[in-house]
Order: C-alpha cells, then structure tokens, then sequence
C-alpha cells in the first residue's frame, strides 16, 4: 500500500514537470503577449520546484503524509511566485559580469548607466571589458558619481572609509579625466554626471538586467550582497524601480 502511494506520488510529480514544459513551449514558441507570457513562465516554474520539492521530500521522508505535503506547496509556491513577479535572477558577493549572458548584455545594451562614489576601482578591475564596449559604434555608456564639490557627503564618505583630506575629491576628479581619455570610437557616446546625493548603493543598469550592491553602515566591510534583476517588462518590477531612480538622478545631476 504505501509502496502503491510512493509510485503514485512519483507519477503525479513527473506530470507535473512534463506539462510545465509544455506550459514553456507555448509561452516561448506561440504566445506573443508579454504579460501572458510571464504568467505562464511563472506558473511553469512555480510547478517544476513544486514538483522536484515533492520527489525529494518523499525520497527523504517516505512517511510524510498528505497534509504537510499540501503545507510544503503551499509555502514554497507563493515564495517562488513572489521572486519571479520582482525579478531576482541571482544574488553574488560581486558584480557577476565575467558571466556570459551578463557580460554579453553588457556589450550589446544600447545604454549602460553606473552609478558609484566615485567607481574607479569598479573600472579598473573591469577595463578590458569597457573597453570592448567603448571601441563599439553607437552605444552610450553614463557614469554618475558623487559630486566631489559636495563637502557634506564627502566628508562622511571619507570619515566612513577611513581617509583624510581630499581623497575621494582627488579620486573622482582623477576618474572623470581618466574616463574622457578612455573612449576609443568617435561615434561613441559616454556621458558624466555627478549628483549632490549620498550614494546608498552601486547600480549597473543594462537593456536586460538591473544590478546592485548595498553599502554596509560601519567602515571597512568589503563583502556585500549583489542583487542581480532581470527585466520583465512589467513596470512593478525592481528592474523598473531601479531604472527609475537612475532616471531621477540623471534629471537632476549635472553634466561633466
């Protein structure tokens, strides 16, 4: 009998998978509403974790019954559902654009706006990649960085950092000169801004993710989480959120 129950679980889970599937092919290969699309996506997603969730819960604990079965679903799927509506693709320690599918969509978006205190470091790290990128015709790269003729958010930046004097307004003034020098193709466009704001976070916004890092509160805490958003096309999405708040902080920066 509970062997009987075992099998009808398995068989029940393996619909399960196949017809998510087939939820996936019709959405990729016949549906072009996108919002149509996204909730099949979401479904077939939600269905196929619902699904390998149960066949390894009944692998590991073959006397589960049905009631706390009906419980594991009904907590995983809305968790699940609630990642997918806002997009989270990944969380890293890093910027991940050694990644191929990030790295490819920061060389092909159209436009790439990073927002740092001052993202020198962010830059020299990843030179070779932006200068793939700046030997490209008719693309647009922004930085927006804190304005170093701002004393009151350069002073707490450089108080929380542990310098003195006029580093970060040495450093970012040495950026911005360093950026200019960069650029390799005429018909190349890269814009600089700073904004009088203090900097909560690093973002990078590309055509088809949104990332960002938090800066810890105390001084000298180097490991960050790094959120990585795809873009959904839904304007409720983080990706959206992100992207208008980068939006606002052009609007309102001044122009180098």
């Amino acid at each position: 009998m509970k062997k009987n129950k075992n099998l009808k679980i398995y068989l029940l889970a393996a619909f399960v998978i196949v017809f998510s599937f087939i939820l996936l092919y019709i959405a990729f290969s016949y549906v072009n509403d996108q919002i149509i699309k996204e909730i099949l996506k979401s479904v077939s997603y939600s269905l196929i974790t619902a699904a390998l969730f149960t066949m390894i819960g009944n692998k590991l604990q073959r006397d589960i019954n049905e009631e706390n079965l009906r419980n594991l679903i009904s907590e995983k799927i809305p968790f699940l559902l609630s990642l997918n509506e806002a997009g989270l693709d990944k969380i890293d320690t890093s910027f991940p654009l050694k990644e191929l599918k990030y790295c490819n969509d920061f060389l092909a978006s159209d436009e790439v706006v990073i927002v740092m205190n001052d993202g020198k470091r962010f830059f020299s790290n990843n030179i070779d990649l932006f200068r793939k990128r700046f030997a490209l015709k008719n693309k647009k790269t922004t930085f927006i960085l804190l304005d170093p003729d701002t004393p009151d958010s350069i002073s707490v930046l450089t108080r929380k950092n542990g310098h003195e004097g006029n580093y970060y307004v040495n450093k970012i003034n040495e950026f911005i000169k360093e950026l200019k020098k960069e650029k390799l193709h005429d018909k190349y466009n890269l814009d600089i801004y700073t904004q009088n704001l203090y900097t909560t976070m690093a973002i990078i916004l590309m055509d088809s993710f949104a990332m960002f890092s938090l800066y810890r509160i105390s001084p000298g805490q180097d490991i960050v989480p790094h959120f990585i958003y795809k873009n959904t096309r839904n304007e409720n999405s983080e990706y959206m959120r992100i992207k208008n708040d980068v939006n606002k902080l052009l609007k309102d920066g001044t122009k180098k």
